[in-house]
């Protein structure tokens, strides 16, 4: 009986430790919501204080990532209600390359700075 248990336990943890993301590869200050602040030149500024930003007609990027692997694109739709699209996003750092994975259609950005409230990205492709 022990050994059934100890068996269970065991794969449970193993089941438990399988994650999309390599949890020691990225940043923990990616893990929020980023609101894009302002575009130019194939760099967004993203923000995770709402307090900063005034309303934009067509909306404004929006990223929210969890870090279980699961990222939400949140865009607006034709009647400006939002659209909450889900992916999945990974991380490279060692060439500090942000990638979301949304309907099939994959998006990689260089990360050019990262703070608790502030993230620099660059469209890659």
């Amino acid at each position: 009986m022990s050994r059934i248990f100890y068996v269970l336990i065991v794969s449970f943890l193993m089941l438990c430790s399988c994650q999309k993301v390599n949890k020691t590869s990225y940043p923990k200050e990616l893990i929020t919501e980023w609101i894009c602040m302002e575009e130019a030149d194939s760099v967004c500024t993203f923000t995770n204080n709402t307090d900063k930003l005034t309303p934009k007609r067509g909306g404004r990027t929006h990223y929210d990532i969890k870090e279980n692997g699961d990222v939400f694109e949140i865009i607006t739709g034709s009647n400006d209600m939002p659209i909450k699209e889900k992916g999945v996003w990974s991380f490279n750092s060692k060439e500090q390359l942000l990638t979301f994975v949304i309907k099939d259609v994959e998006t990689t950005y260089k990360v050019q700075s990262l703070t608790n409230d502030k993230l620099d990205l660059k469209l890659v492709k």
